[in-house]
Order: structure tokens, then sequence, then C-alpha cells
């Protein structure tokens, strides 16, 4: 969850120390070799099965009257059926929350025992907001269409740091004080609305490295810039 820099293996240390600190206890070294080993011991099968188990706590929690399966054409119209068709684009939302605001449109790892690895903790992270949303929406009465995806993971992303820090009381406080956060900036209901699909801010021009990396220091070393403009 999260961006840029801070998905970097020595962020993630700067966190851990900081972290260590609030604890009272002796701060490791800043060194990521150690972090990123550990990281490469992860059972991929473990985080495939918290994954599903998170998931799993979801689909208990929905209330049994909101399933259906809308065969029945007596209870059911062609205009139930269709309104439900529409609503096929709520999974291309999903997939670009997914994507986009969880991170894992640009993967960062090399191997691809690394890479499903890091689709497994991407999809654990999704899950876990979406659980938490869940929550907050059934105990507030609400859809959990109407809540914030990005409120949330902002939300979660937040009290990670200090939880382990608290006690048991205070972090049901927390947790209660999250839940009631994800509740107040709704999502508007905003139909026929037309937004381009485009950003005003442009990317810095930094030309692309098309070749491998080693290739082109070789060329740097000998004193040509392969990227240089020709006119």
């Amino acid at each position: 969850m999260y961006k840029g820099e801070q998905r970097s293996c020595l962020a993630a240390v700067s966190r851990i120390v900081v972290l260590l600190v609030a604890l009272g206890r002796e701060p490791c070294a800043n060194n990521s070799g150690a972090y990123c080993k550990a990281r490469a011991k992860l059972s991929e099968t473990v985080l495939e099965r918290i994954t599903a188990r998170v998931a799993d706590g979801c689909e208990k929690e929905i209330p049994e009257d909101c399933l259906t399966t809308l065969t029945d054409p007596k209870e059911y119209s062609r205009d139930d059926v269709a309104e439900l068709y529409h609503k096929r684009w709520l999974v291309e939302l999903d997939i670009r929350a997914i994507k986009c605001s969880v991170g894992m449109d640009v993967l960062r790892c090399k191997t691809p025992a690394m890479v499903r690895r890091e689709i497994w903790t991407c999809l654990l992270a999704y899950n876990s907001i979406r659980k938490i949303m869940l929550q907050a929406a059934i105990e507030s009465g609400l859809s959990p269409r109407q809540l914030s995806f990005t409120n949330a993971m902002q939300t979660m992303a937040a009290s990670w740091a200090v939880l382990p820090t608290l006690g048991p009381s205070e972090v049901a406080s927390m947790i209660a004080a999250q839940l009631s956060s994800l509740t107040s900036p709704l999502v508007g209901n905003r139909p026929n609305r037309i937004e381009p699909r485009a950003v005003k801010r442009r990317p810095k021009p930094m030309r692309l490295l098309n070749m491998p990396r080693e290739a082109a220091r070789e060329q740097l070393l000998a004193g040509v810039d392969p990227y240089k403009r020709r006119r």
C-alpha cells in the first residue's frame, strides 16, 4: 500500500527501526540485506492460504437475505437481470483498485517466485481492506460500495506503525475509531457522470531504457552516451 520510494526494502527497514525504538528496544541495523533475505523466505502457500481465508471471512459476514441466483422468472424480471448486468463495471473498478491503489500496476520483484509472492501479498492487502470496509458498512447499515477504498487503505496504513505499541483496550478503541471514520467520506451517487480519462500533470521527460542495463553501463564507461539525442 506504499508507493514509489516507500516500497523499497530500505524504506521498510527504516519503518522497522522506528517501530523498535517506539517499543523501547534497540534499533536494528539499517542494512536491508537481512530484510530482503527474510522476505524471500515467505511461504507462497501460506500467503495464498491467508488470502483465501480473509476472502472466506468476508463472504461469511454477508447477510444471507442479500444472496440470490435470479433464476426465478416470476420473482425477478428482465429489468432486474439487466440492472445486475449493468453493474459489471464494478469489476473493472475493483481491478483498477488492485492495480493502481494497492500498487500492483508495476511489479518490483525480479524472479518468478518473488513476483508470485508480491502478487499474493497485494491480493492479501486488498482482501484485508475490503473486509474492514465490509465490517464498517454492516455496522452502519450502508453498502460497501458507498465507502471509499482509498480512504480505507490510508486508514489502515496509518495505524499499522502504532498498533504494536498499544494495549488491548487502546487497540479496541483504535479499531472502533477506524470503522467509524470509514463511513464519513461516502462515495457519491453520480449517475451520468462524464470525466476525461486523462491527467493534466505531465510526466518527467526521462528517456526509456531500451537495452540491457549492463550494456548501457558499458557504453557509458566507454565514454558513449547511448541515449544522447542525435540530430
